[in-house]
């Protein structure tokens, strides 16, 4: 229950990732028909999440047409990145793997050289708190 949980957060969150990808917002959107499927009287209950801290984020290698993106989270959680060239507005963005982990590493191919990407990531912990990192910017060699 747990992972198809997990599994309907991620593809939420990637969803908002793309059809945010030109403004980097972070957050989700709740549906503005929820009332009209639960009713008026029903409410959605608060529930505490721990939110991952991402640090040490950075493109730390770059082999040919690709780059390997590491950050580190306090608590495990999972890995996603985003890419966008910054020159044709192409979206690039990974599956996460659900594997919860404080060190990350993620290895995106298919970058198309010379172009300089936004680089952002998600990371989600067990209890489906998430936090979406700093934006920084990487070049395709």
């Amino acid at each position: 229950m747990r992972a198809q949980t997990m599994n309907g957060l991620i593809a939420v969150i990637s969803a908002s990732l793309v059809l945010a990808s030109c403004g980097f917002k972070s957050g989700l959107q709740a549906a503005s028909s929820s009332q009209a499927h639960y009713g008026a009287a029903e409410k959605f209950q608060q529930v505490d999440v721990s939110a991952p801290i991402i640090s040490e984020f950075a493109a730390v290698t770059a082999p040919p047409n690709g780059v390997v993106l590491e950050w580190k989270t306090d608590i495990p959680s999972t890995s996603q990145v985003k890419l966008v060239s910054n020159e044709s507005g192409d979206v690039i963005q990974t599956k996460t793997d659900n594997t919860l982990r404080t060190h990350h590493s993620v290895k995106v191919m298919g970058l198309a050289l010379g172009h300089s990407y936004a680089a952002q990531v998600v990371s989600v912990s067990e209890d489906l708190g998430y936090s979406l990192s700093d934006i920084i910017e990487v070049n395709a060699r």
